[in-house]
């Protein structure tokens, strides 16, 4: 009913405009109007991880086709592929290749439409409705998770309202979530009803606070369904420190199997000196009594404690993540250096550390390259992990 009722009200809108151009003028013009992008990325992806028989040693390439229409009376239309092959031998986990002998690389061969979707705009609000990318803040709760070759994209109708240039506000009724682990996976699309809604507020130009309510109810699996309900601010105090904080509580919902309560900490404060920044940070992901930890299953983790990507899932008490980042851009090269320190929230677990190298440098105008390097090493959880990357990605 719900999308049934979306959709018309699509239809009766464009039938509002078809007076001033006809459903066949609007197409072709749409279509003589429209642009073209590709984008081809290589990566190569080493894991050597303990308790594993062999390291992983995954080459795959993502080609992605878009197409955007013109826009006709303010309606516009979208179309994304993308196509994810293996470059030589299958050397890794990929979720749905059975190769479980290796460590999982979650980039597995599939075709799919990552985005196809109407979108309308106006002078202070746009809808899209179909399935569409959609990005919250800093992606720690809803993002798309672009670092895995297939990407998390959300069937659903969007609206963004910017009544003046200092709010802004961002609802998203999804009612299926494509993920990651592509369409030969049994998770690879999740069926809910899923409300995602965050409100951006400028207080000064330097200066923004937000709040966020992320609705989850899971058709299958139930264990994930929540309510989580947050703030966030993000500031300039002088011109080189910049704090970030954020507080969110969850409950369950839904039919989840477990009754719990947690919450969610971040303080971090960047500091920009002479084209360096320093960024320390402590993160918690609560935990109730060591029955669930605080979830965030939309978010784009691999930005989030550690690249070696060892707590995609959050543990059942929880975790404290201290970190400190340093960045710097000399040269048009791009380098990090990140330390991680990880904890329980429960039960005084030391989990271990991580040390993340990063550098990324355009070789061109049209060519990124990109390097990456992980080490976990473990304490009373998981396992020590070594990680690798080499990435180029091209677009035209």
């Amino acid at each position: 009913m719900k999308k049934s009722l979306i959709a018309l009200g699509v239809v009766l809108a464009w039938q509002g405009t078809a007076q001033a151009q006809s459903l066949p003028d609007g197409i072709a013009s749409a279509v003589k109007w429209g642009s073209t992008a590709v984008q081809l990325r290589y990566r190569y992806e080493y894991v050597d991880q303990d308790k594993t028989a062999n390291p992983a040693n995954a080459s795959t390439l993502k080609s992605r086709l878009t197409w955007n229409s013109g826009v006709v009376n303010g309606y516009k239309g979208l179309l994304e592929v993308d196509n994810v092959s293996v470059i030589g031998a299958e050397r890794y986990n990929s979720t749905v290749n059975g190769l479980t002998s290796y460590p999982t690389v979650a980039d597995p061969e599939a075709t799919v439409v990552n985005q196809a979707a109407l979108s309308y705009s106006a002078d202070t609000w746009n809808t899209m409705l179909g399935r569409q990318r959609i990005v919250h803040g800093n992606e720690r709760f809803v993002g798309s998770v672009a670092w895995r070759q297939l990407e998390q994209t959300f069937d659903a109708a969007h609206l963004v309202f910017t009544p003046n240039s200092a709010l802004t506000l961002d609802y998203a009724y999804s009612w299926r979530i494509n993920t990651v682990f592509g369409p030969d996976s049994p998770n690879g699309q999740l069926d809910g009803d899923f409300h995602l809604f965050r409100t951006d507020y400028k207080v000064t130009g330097n200066q923004t606070v937000s709040a966020f309510a992320y609705l989850l109810d899971y058709n299958d699996p139930v264990s994930n369904s929540s309510n989580t309900y947050g703030v966030e601010y993000n500031g300039t105090l002088l011109p080189f420190l910049k704090p970030h904080l954020a507080y969110a509580t969850q409950t369950d919902a839904g039919d989840n199997p477990t009754d719990y309560s947690a919450r969610y900490y971040l303080a971090e404060l960047a500091a920009s000196w002479h084209g360096f920044t320093l960024t320390p940070g402590y993160e918690v992901l609560g935990s109730d009594a060591g029955k669930k930890g605080f979830a965030t299953p939309l978010a784009t983790l691999h930005k989030f404690q550690g690249f070696a990507d060892k707590f995609l899932t959050t543990p059942a008490n929880g975790i404290r993540d201290t970190y400190i980042d340093l960045a710097t851009k000399r040269f048009r090269t791009t380098t990090s250096l990140t330390w991680h320190s990880f904890k329980s929230d429960e039960n005084g677990q030391d989990y271990g550390n991580e040390v993340d190298f990063a550098v990324a440098y355009p070789v061109t105008n049209y060519l990124t390259g990109m390097m990456k390097y992980a080490h976990f090493n473990a304490d009373q959880v998981a396992t020590d992990t070594d990680k690798a990357w080499i990435m180029a990605t091209m677009k035209f």
